[in-house]
């Protein structure tokens, strides 16, 4: 296999956990956010867990992602 198809590989699947943390941050983070902004109710404990969960999936997949590109062959 050449350089070539071996890096375009690594990007893809690069690109496809980079993805998955875009969707772990949306949902663990930014709905709660603005659920939380925009409701009267108080703000419990229970709010805080899925920003805690989807900022630290975020943050770990964002660090895969740079251990996956570090993979990337020269030409």
């Amino acid at each position: 296999m050449s350089n070539q198809i071996h890096n375009e590989r690594i990007k893809m699947r690069a690109d496809y956990i980079n993805n998955l943390a875009a969707v772990a941050m949306s949902t663990g983070v930014i709905i709660p956010a603005v659920t939380a902004a925009l409701t009267t109710q108080e703000l419990g404990w229970r709010t805080f867990i899925p920003l805690l969960i989807g900022g630290i999936s975020a943050t770990v997949l964002r660090f895969l992602v740079s251990a996956e590109l570090a993979h990337l062959k020269e030409d």
